[in-house]
């Protein structure tokens, strides 16, 4: 898939006319389990024999998952084939690239631009607490 982050998250925000991540992940066939992942893992994405895994924090809440769904599904759109788990145990490759990729994405298919427009002069605080969203996740869509 070619083009911007952004750009890929709006067309399939588009074509499967959602902007939940639980529903996106089964249009896209991708398998997700919930598993117990110490309280510092949010989750993770892997590839495998041309199967799209994501694994989500079972002890997180429902909004914390939808979260990390979408930032996975980033990486599996986004960086299809790269397995993090080997990248980071094998190489000396910076993941922190990918990471926030992978968040740009997340909050690009979360809050499109036309619903941020929506909020009209509320801060940036405001629309964060509104979409139930980490502040720091929400200022990546205006760098």
């Amino acid at each position: 898939m070619r083009g911007s982050i952004k750009e890929i998250a709006n067309h399939l925000s588009k074509k499967y006319k959602t902007n939940d991540p639980f529903v996106l992940k089964d249009y896209l066939k991708i398998k997700t389990y919930k598993w117990d992942f110490p309280k510092d893992t949010k989750g993770l994405y892997l590839y495998d024999k041309r199967q799209k895994f994501i694994f989500l924090n079972q002890s997180d809440c429902y909004d914390e998952q939808k979260i990390t769904c979408g930032h996975e599904i980033g990486h599996s759109v986004i960086h299809t084939n790269v397995n993090y788990i080997f990248m980071k145990s094998h190489t000396l490759f910076n993941m922190n690239r990918f990471e926030k990729e992978a968040n740009i994405f997340c909050v690009e298919f979360l809050i499109p631009d036309s619903r941020i427009q929506e909020y009209g002069n509320y801060t940036l605080q405001q629309i964060a607490s509104a979409e139930k969203v980490p502040l720091e996740l929400l200022k990546l869509k205006f760098i």
